[in-house]
């Protein structure tokens, strides 16, 4: 009985430490703490121990938290996926995704390649601008033959010869006639 009331005032107290606002020793104390359950709404926790707590990998990836987080602080959203990658692509169905977020995540080069592939084929549809675009191919991203189209609609002229060049393995060159050298650079 002793032992459990003392781990119930641990808990007890790492929460109250974890909601504490301008604690100074909060970043050099909290990589030896360990909330487990982690119980505490990201609501009663200033933003940057917000941080500070997803940098030491303290918050579990949940479809939960992160909802909680995009409707507390929308801009730790891409630094929490990131360092739980595996779990938040395990989950990508459940992440809020919106423009902002893709793009953040797919150009950060803390990003997995995997799972940039995963969350190109995933989003490109609604979120590929001109500024990824004109990175796919640095980024090491595979195009499908859609993929390709979608990409080339928004690259400039200039671009669009080294993409061509980069993709030639997934254009059916059957039907792309050599007489019609303007149509190829029309595609």
């Amino acid at each position: 009985v002793g032992s459990e009331m003392c781990i119930r005032d641990s808990h007890s107290f790492i929460q109250d430490f974890i909601k504490a606002n301008d604690n100074k020793a909060f970043p050099i104390l909290i990589p030896h703490l360990r909330l487990d359950p982690f119980d505490v709404p990201l609501s009663q926790i200033a933003e940057e121990n917000v941080s500070i707590l997803i940098d030491y990998r303290h918050i579990p990836f949940t479809p939960d938290q992160m909802k909680e987080l995009k409707k507390q602080y929308p801009s730790l959203q891409a630094r929490f996926i990131l360092q739980n990658q595996a779990d938040a692509f395990a989950e990508l169905d459940s992440v809020p995704m919106d423009q902002n977020l893709f793009q953040r995540l797919l150009l950060d080069p803390c990003l997995e390649s995997q799972y940039r592939q995963t969350l190109f084929d995933s989003y490109y549809q609604m979120y590929l601008n001109t500024q990824i675009a004109d990175k796919v191919d640095e980024l090491g991203i595979s195009v499908n033959h859609d993929e390709f189209e979608e990409v080339w609609q928004l690259l400039s002229d200039s671009e669009r010869e080294n993409f061509l060049l980069s993709h030639l393995e997934i254009l059916n060159l059957s039907l792309i006639h050599i007489s019609e050298p303007t149509r190829l650079l029309s595609i």
